[in-house]
C-alpha cells in the first residue's frame, strides 16, 4: 500500500522534502501555502467547534462555496456583444487560457479579474443565478410590477425583478403579492375571486350568491331602473367584514376555510335583505309575471332595460308551432306594471286642444285603470269610451297616436325554433304570422304526423278533418288540414288558423270542381252571343281570362248555394253532380252581366280621356273608382250577385260625368266627403281594428254612398249617408 504526500513529508528532512517536490514536478511555496491554509481552515473549524464533514464536497458545493466571496466577480453572457456583463456595468471576456474560453457559458465567476488589452477573467467557473440570489440576499435589489389577478393560484401575483451590482439575475418571476401588501391581496382577492368569480377552485357560496343577486337584478328590467341592486363594491364590503383578516388569498382561504370546518358557511350566504339596496322598489310580482297566459297557451316572458335597444321592453317568447294559436288581443294592455305608464303616454298623444280639456293625463291614467281591465276590450276603445263617459270630450280610438309610444310600451314578439334559436322578432303579430307562414306550416306538419299532398287532379284525400290536435311539450298543437289550390293541381296542406283554412278549402274545392268539368269553359264560349264575345274582348286581360272568371264566379255563387266545400270523397262527389247540372246556366248569366260591365267600362275610360283639364282631380277619382270596381278577375272578387250592383255603380259614374259640367263646385263638395270617409276608413284598417271582412263590406257602403250623392234616382242597397257610414266604422272596430 503506498504512502501519503503527508505521510512522506513527515519521514523526509525539509531539504529531502523540497527536492521530492521538484522531481514531482510540484511548486513546494505553492504546497507550504495550501498546508497553511488547510491548518488555518481547521483551526476555524474548531474554534467554532463545526462537526468535520465525512463526505467528499460536490463540484456545486465547491463553487457555491467560493462565489460567496467572489459577488462582485460573477457576470452574464452578452450575446449581441459577445462578452460578459460584470458588476457596476463592468464588462470581461474568459481568458484563453481557461478551459470555458470556447463554452461561453451563461452565467460564470472568476478568482481573478486582470486587466491587459481588455479585463479578462482567469480560473473561471460555472455559476447559476439562484445561487447568486441566494448567497446575496443581503446584496440583491428587488423591484415589483403592477399587481395582477391568476385565477388558478386563487391569488393576486406581481412581477419581480431582481438585481446584483446593475446585473438582472431575475426578470418577471410572479410572486404572491400577499407577501408584500396584505391589504391590498385581500382587496383583489374580494374583488375578483368572490365578486367576479374567477377562481377556479371557488366554494360554492360565491356562485349562489351571484345567482340570487342576477335574480334580483332582473327587477331593474322590470322596473327600469338600477338602483334595486348593491353593486360590486358593496358587495366586496359585505364578504370583506364576514372574512378574518388573515385572508387575502385562494391558499389562506382555503386554509381557514377547512379550520374553521366550514362552520361559517351560512354567513357568507347573502339574502335579499343584504342584497338589494335600502331604497330599493317594492313591487308586487304580479304586476311583472313571468308567464303570459291566452287560453291554453302559457308563453316566457322576457325584461330588458335597455333604452334605444330594439329588445328594449317586454318580449314574449313564441315556440315556431304555437304561434298559430297566439290572438293579438290583449297584448295592447301590456303587463300590468306598465300600464299606467302606457295609458299616461297614450293620453299624452291627444292633439293638444283635447288634452287641455282632460287636466293632468297621469291622474286621468290611474282612474281609468282603476275602472277597467283588458276584459272590457281593446285598449284605446275602452279608453276613449272612458275619457268620454268621465269628462265629456269626444276621444275616438283613431285620436290616440300610439305609434308614437316609446318602444318598452309595446310588447314584442320573439319567435323560436325547437332549438330555441331566434327565427323572426317584432311588435306587429300578424307580420311575423304572414312572414312565418311557410315554416309555421311545416312545423305544424312535422308535429301532427301529416305529410304534404300536392299535384291532386281528382278527389284522393280520404276525409278532411276540420281541426287535427297533438299534444308536444305539454302543449297542445292545432293545425287546419285544407285543400290548397296549386293553380293546375290541388294539393292537402295543414294551415295555421281557421281563417286560412276557410278560404284555402274554398279555393281549392273550387279548383278540384273545375278540373272535374273540363269542358265547361269551351261550351260557355259557343253558348255566349257574338255581342257579349265582342265585349269580353274589353274587358281586363282579354276575352280568355274573361271567360275563366266568369266560370270560376258561376262555380263560387253555386258552392255557396250548395253549402260550401266538401270536407270528403262523397260530399265532393255530390257537389260535383248539382254543379254540372247547374252551372251552364249560371256560367252563362254570369258572363252577359260581365260582358255588359266591361263595356260600360270601356266607354267610360273614353269618356273620362276626353273630359277637360278644369275636371283633372274629380277625372282621377273617376279613374281610381274604375280600377277599383273593374280589375282583372272583378268577377270572381265581386261574386256573381253582386255585379248588378257593379253595373249599377258605373251608371251613377255616368250620370256624374253626364252634370259635371253643370255644378263643378257641387260635384267637388261630395267628393270631399268621400275622401275624408276613406280616409278614416283607412286609418281603421292600418291599425288592425278591422277584419277584412268588415273593410270589403264598408268599401261597399262607400259605392252606394257614391250612388246616393251622385245619382239618387238609381236607388240604393239600403239607407246610406256620411253618418251612417260613420256609425257603421265605429262599430265594425268596436268603438261604436
Amino acid at each position: 500500500m503506498g504512502l501519503s504526500f503527508q505521510d512522506r513529508q513527515a519521514e523526509l528532512t525539509p531539504g529531502q522534502f523540497r527536492r521530492l517536490c521538484r522531481r514531482e514536478f510540484l511548486n513546494y511555496r505553492r504546497v507550504r501555502e495550501w498546508q497553511d491554509l488547510a491548518g488555518q481552515l481547521r483551526q476555524i473549524q474548531r474554534d467554532l467547534r463545526m462537526t468535520p464533514n465525512r463526505t467528499p464536497a460536490s463540484e456545486d458545493a465547491i463553487h457555491q462555496a467560493v462565489l460567496s466571496g467572489l459577488l462582485s466577480h460573477v457576470g452574464t453572457w452578452d450575446q449581441g456583444r459577445r462578452d460578459y456583463s460584470g458588476a457596476r456595468q463592468s464588462r470581461f471576456a474568459i481568458a484563453p487560457g481557461s478551459v470555458l474560453f470556447r463554452r461561453s457559458p451563461r452565467w460564470v465567476m472568476a478568482a481573478d479579474l486582470v486587466e491587459t488589452t481588455r479585463l479578462w477573467a482567469r480560473n473561471v467557473a460555472v455559476v447559476r443565478p439562484e445561487w447568486i440570489e441566494r448567497l446575496a440576499s443581503h446584496l440583491v435589489k428587488r423591484s415589483y410590477g403592477e399587481p395582477v389577478w391568476d385565477p388558478l393560484r386563487g391569488a393576486a401575483v406581481v412581477p419581480e425583478q431582481v438585481t446584483l451590482y446593475g446585473l438582472s439575475l431575475v426578470s418577471g418571476r410572479r410572486v404572491d403579492l400577499a407577501r408584500l401588501d396584505p391589504a391590498e391581496a385581500r382587496g383583489m382577492f374580494i374583488e375578483n375571486a368572490l365578486v367576479h368569480a374567477d377562481w377556479d377552485r371557488r366554494p360554492g357560496f360565491v356562485d349562489t350568491n351571484l345567482a340570487r343577486l342576477e335574480e334580483l337584478a332582473s327587477l331593474e328590467d322590470r322596473l327600469r331602473r338600477r338602483d334595486v341592486t348593491i353593486d360590486a363594491h358593496a358587495l366586496a364590503a359585505l364578504y370583506d367584514a364576514r372574512l378574518p383578516e388573515e385572508v387575502c388569498s385562494g391558499p389562506s382561504f382555503e386554509r381557514w376555510w377547512r379550520r374553521s370546518g366550514r362552520s361559517r358557511a351560512d354567513h357568507l350566504l347573502f339574502g335579499p335583505e343584504l342584497l338589494v339596496r335600502s331604497s330599493g322598489a317594492r313591487f308586487d310580482p304580479d304586476d311583472f309575471p313571468d308567464q303570459w297566459r291566452q287560453g291554453e297557451l302559457c308563453l316566457e316572458l322576457e325584461y330588458r332595460f335597455s333604452p334605444g335597444d330594439p329588445h328594449d321592453g317586454v318580449t314574449v317568447v313564441v315556440p315556431l308551432e304555437a304561434l298559430n294559436q297566439l290572438r293579438p288581443s290583449g297584448f295592447d294592455w301590456h303587463v300590468p306594471g306598465w300600464r299606467e305608464e302606457l295609458a299616461t303616454s297614450l293620453i299624452r298623444s291627444l292633439a293638444k286642444p283635447v288634452r287641455r280639456q282632460l287636466g293632468p293625463a297621469g291622474d286621468l291614467a290611474r282612474a281609468f285603470l282603476a275602472s277597467a281591465s283588458p276584459d272590457d276590450g281593446p285598449l284605446l276603445d275602452v279608453l276613449a269610451s272612458y275619457v268620454l263617459r268621465t269628462t265629456g270630450v269626444m276621444v275616438r280610438p283613431g285620436d290616440f297616436h300610439p305609434e308614437h309610444l316609446a318602444a318598452h310600451l309595446r310588447v314584442r314578439f320573439r319567435v323560436v325554433g325547437t332549438d330555441g334559436a331566434e327565427l323572426l322578432s317584432g311588435s306587429d303579430l300578424d307580420s311575423l304570422k304572414a312572414r312565418l307562414q311557410g315554416p309555421m306550416q311545416e312545423r305544424l306538419s312535422s308535429l301532427i304526423g301529416v305529410a304534404p299532398v300536392s299535384g291532386g287532379t281528382e278527389w284522393g284525400f280520404g276525409e278532411i278533418p276540420r281541426v287535427v290536435e297533438r299534444t308536444v311539450g305539454g302543449r297542445t298543437v292545432r293545425g287546419y288540414p285544407s285543400l290548397v289550390d296549386e293553380g293546375e293541381t290541388v294539393g292537402l296542406r295543414i294551415l295555421t288558423s281557421p281563417d286560412a283554412q276557410a278560404a284555402h278549402m274554398w279555393t281549392g274545392t273550387r279548383r278540384l270542381v273545375l278540373l272535374a268539368l273540363p269542358g265547361a269553359t269551351a261550351d260557355l264560349e259557343r253558348r255566349l252571343p257574338a255581342q257579349a264575345k265582342l265585349a269580353l274582348t274589353s274587358a281586363p286581360g282579354g276575352a280568355a281570362a274573361a271567360l275563366i272568371d266568369c266560370m270560376v264566379a258561376a262555380v263560387d255563387a253555386l258552392l255557396a248555394d250548395l253549402g260550401g266545400p266538401a270536407w270528403d270523397e262523397a260530399g265532393f262527389v255530390a257537389l260535383v253532380k248539382s254543379v254540372r247540372a247547374e252551372l251552364p246556366a249560371r256560367s252563362l248569366e254570369a258572363a252577359r252581366l260581365v260582358a255588359r260591365v266591361a263595356a260600360r267600362t270601356s266607354v267610360l275610360r273614353r269618356r273620362l280621356d276626353a273630359l277637360a283639364a278644369a275636371f283633372a282631380d274629380a277625372r282621377h277619382d273617376m279613374a281610381d273608382q274604375l280600377d277599383r270596381l273593374v280589375p282583372p278577375g272583378f268577377a270572381t272578387r265581386a261574386g256573381l250577385a253582386r255585379l248588378p250592383d257593379v253595373e249599377r255603380y258605373l251608371i251613377a259614374v255616368e250620370r256624374r260625368l253626364d252634370r259635371i259640367a253643370e255644378a263643378p263646385r257641387r260635384d267637388e263638395e261630395r267628393m270631399a266627403v268621400i275622401h275624408r270617409l276613406e280616409a278614416e276608413l283607412a286609418s281603421a284598417a292600418s291599425t288592425g281594428a278591422l277584419s277584412a271582412g268588415a273593410t270589403d263590406s264598408l268599401r261597399w257602403m262607400l259605392e252606394e254612398l257614391r250612388v246616393g250623392l251622385w245619382a239618387q234616382t238609381l236607388g240604393t242597397a239600403g239607407p246610406v249617408s256620411e253618418q251612417r257610414f260613420r256609425r257603421a266604422l265605429a262599430a265594425a272596430a268596436g268603438t261604436g
